[in-house]
């Protein structure tokens, strides 16, 4: 698999997910792009509200749980995503997130980069989720291991 061609998601991207936030874009991906698996992270995984944030690099210990997915046309599908996460065209940040490769462990235990939409804001005031999975409003739910 081509690391370019790769993306992790963990909140409201997930197949799993439900609610309306998000819904129309996970239809699309699953279109566009076969899912490999369940897939985790190092990193820390924070509460906005109603939808997750994804905070990686040696200050979030921790394991954030999500799927890995395998783009059929990564150029075509990011340009989406990125307006999707408030990210320019190329990767650049203009809203709360930074498109980024990451190091992930798929549920296999091969390690592979992949893309990642990188939470970039203050964390300060926000709600850390330990066990590393997105509950919040309903709109993603999968049960804890």
């Amino acid at each position: 698999m081509n690391g370019s061609s790769l993306l992790f998601v963990y909140g409201t991207l997930m197949t799993s997910a439900i609610g309306r936030l998000g819904r129309l874009q996970r239809a699309r991906l699953i279109v566009e792009a076969r899912l490999i698996g369940a897939a985790s992270v190092y990193g820390r995984l924070y509460d906005l509200g109603d939808y997750p944030g994804l905070v990686v690099g040696k200050d979030a210990a921790g394991v954030v749980y999500g799927e890995l997915f395998e783009m059929r046309a990564p150029d075509a599908t990011l340009w989406w995503l990125d307006a999707y996460e408030g990210v320019r065209p190329g990767g650049v940040a203009q809203g709360e997130y930074d498109r980024r490769y990451v190091d992930i462990r798929h549920e296999s235990g091969a390690c592979h980069r992949a893309w990642a939409y990188v939470y970039r804001c203050e964390i300060a005031a926000r709600v850390s989720l330990s066990d590393g999975r997105w509950r919040g409003r309903g709109n993603a739910k999968f049960p804890a291991k």
